[in-house]
């Protein structure tokens, strides 16, 4: 006996013609996404270095400028400083032991302290061979005891900070010896 059904024929994989098309295929596609994904990554990344690398710089900027404040301020203060050790060196010897005297001397070792604190440092000058970056020549003269070149006598202390001079030492200069200073 037959069977009145229509069979139903699947087709066979070999039966089937290829299909062409003309958009990419999908892994192309894929491949294209990856690509854009990849690009749009490394943008990202960039973008992210950019950022931490201004965020560092302002950062440096800004201290940079503080410390060049600070400087400032500290070189305006240096004149005062000098003025307040210089009166308190010439007190009379009849006023030395006066409580007044003993507070102006405390409130100076204060101020001292207060530099040191913040970072200043003095210029060592008396003794040591000249230098035009850290020592301004005020005389030179004639020296039996040091060479020429050599310091003599500080005149004006002289400051750092920071590795930067605040202030040069004000300094006397050895001629070397036997050396008369034509005037």
């Amino acid at each position: 006996m037959t069977d009145d059904r229509d069979e139903i024929r699947v087709p066979h994989e070999e039966d089937a013609e290829p299909v062409e098309s003309s958009e990419p295929g999908l892994e192309e596609q894929l491949e294209t996404a990856q690509q854009e994904i990849e690009q749009l990554r490394d943008k990202y990344l960039r973008s992210l270095a950019e950022m931490d690398n201004y965020r560092k710089r302002v950062a440096r900027e800004r201290e940079q400028q503080q410390l060049r404040s600070r400087m400032e301020l500290i070189r305006q203060l240096l004149p005062v400083a000098d003025d307040y050790g210089l009166a308190l060196s010439h007190v009379p010897e009849e006023y030395a032991g006066l409580a007044w005297i003993e507070g102006l001397a405390l409130i100076y070792r204060k101020l001292e302290q207060y530099l040191s604190g913040v970072g200043v440092e003095p210029i060592e000058a008396a003794g040591q061979p000249f230098d035009p970056h850290y020592h301004d020549a005020l005389m030179r003269e004639a020296s039996d005891t040091y060479p020429e070149g050599i310091v003599t006598e500080e005149i004006r202390k002289g400051y750092m900070m920071a590795g930067e001079v605040l202030r040069p030492t004000l300094v006397k200069v050895s001629m070397g010896a036997g050396v008369q200073h034509e005037e």
